[in-house]
């Protein structure tokens, strides 16, 4: 498994494009390996055999581990040469949980403690995964023949009463990643309601001209994030990572940003988001969000964010309370404006309003720091005057 990026550890085999015993060319694509939801082709090192595949698809490497074999042309062909190793080989567990050197493929943790709770032999159980793994189901269908058999009545499996989806690598890879941040973070949820006239009448002013000139629509998503950035400057507490009880500030705003994809969820980040204005933030968000959906992302350009939005709003959402990315301290919620009545200056009026709820790490900062945060956020959103930013690209 070689390094795809800077900060990138680890990866999930997706799907071989050769197989055992096929002719590769050098720097012909081998194999799909999703990183930090990005999906990367891996090309072969050199001309020659693919003799052995030692992680197959949807196994989790680290970077070093063996992911296959490779005979090169230049080696003997004598029965005994040794095929390369062009990677380290992958990790092997047996149904107890303990290392197992002869053992044939990889068990998931969920099969071993049921194949223990069950009291079954793993090796009478016939695989149905990829190269015969062993699956839940597979293990619940043996357990369920020897209730039949043992008390002499037909009992159906549960794989002939639902229908058993496996996680994609993708979907593997966010539920890990947001279990992480549960395990890791004392998380808790504020929210504050802000009115959205001001940036609508301004919108409204551009957007036309906007969509002519750049060829995309031009959003509140970009004022959203021109006002997070400017609090963001003012409580930078928000915008750091705590490490060893060592709270580490940030000294540049990387805008993370959620973009809903076929495959689950991707965070782009926008690097050095402090040095664009609302023009520059909507082209950067357009163009993240456009590349995410294509699959056009490079591996770098998911690492290093220090705040993360999500834009739940955009499918018609009004409260949803994010979780935080690992690494960061907090994660904004950009929830659906609507149409409410409201009183303003003691006169009931219909008004353009939206939540936006916080999730915010109470190890870092406490609830008082939070409220003050999204207050002076809905203040700026509601009176800052924005309409200067769209001469030049910097702020």
């Amino acid at each position: 498994m070689p390094r795809l990026g800077e900060t990138v550890t680890e990866g999930v085999i997706v799907k071989w494009l050769k197989k055992e015993g096929d002719k590769v060319l050098k720097e012909e694509p081998l194999v799909e390996i999703s990183t930090d939801k990005v999906e990367t082709d891996i090309p072969a090192p050199a001309d020659g055999v693919l003799t052995k595949i030692e992680a197959g698809d949807g196994k989790k490497v680290v970077v070093g581990d063996v992911i296959a074999q490779l005979k090169t042309e230049e080696e003997p062909r004598e029965e005994e040469a040794k095929p390369e190793v062009i990677r380290a080989e992958a990790r092997v567990v047996s149904a107890e949980g303990e290392p197992a050197k002869e053992a044939k493929q990889t068990l998931s943790p969920l099969v071993r403690k049921l194949a223990k709770e069950k009291k079954i032999d793993l090796a009478k159980v016939k695989g149905t995964g990829v190269h015969g793994r062993i699956r839940k189901d597979d293990v619940l269908s043996f357990s369920a023949q020897l209730e039949a058999e043992e008390h002499k009545k037909p009992t159906a499996a549960p794989s002939d009463l639902y229908e058993a989806k496996p996680l994609s690598a993708v979907r593997q890879q966010i539920a890990e990643h947001m279990m992480q941040s549960k395990q890791s973070t004392a998380a808790v949820s504020a929210i504050v309601e802000v009115d959205f006239e001001a940036v609508d009448r301004l919108r409204s002013k551009y957007k036309e001209d906007f969509k002519k000139h750049e060829g995309f629509s031009l959003t509140y998503l970009p004022y959203v994030a021109r006002a997070l950035i400017q609090v963001l400057k003012k409580w930078p507490a928000f915008n750091s990572e705590l490490v060893d009880n060592e709270l580490l500030i940030k000294p540049n705003i990387n805008l993370g940003l959620a973009v809903s994809i076929k495959e689950g969820l991707i965070v782009p980040v926008i690097k050095r988001a402090e040095q664009l204005n609302i023009l520059g933030l909507a082209r950067a968000i357009n163009d993240v969000a456009t590349r995410a959906r294509s699959g056009k992302l490079g591996v770098d350009e998911v690492h290093e964010g220090t705040f993360t939005i999500t834009n739940n709003g955009s499918f018609g959402s009004l409260i949803q309370t994010p979780i935080i990315v690992p690494g960061q301290v907090a994660i904004l919620s950009f929830e659906a404006i609507t149409k409410r009545v409201v009183a303003v200056d003691d006169v009931i009026a219909i008004r353009k309003r939206a939540y936006l709820p916080l999730t915010y790490d109470h190890r870092v900062v406490d609830g008082a720091e939070a409220s003050q945060f999204l207050v002076e956020l809905k203040n700026v959103i509601e009176h800052a005057d924005f309409s200067a930013e769209f001469g030049t690209e910097a702020a």
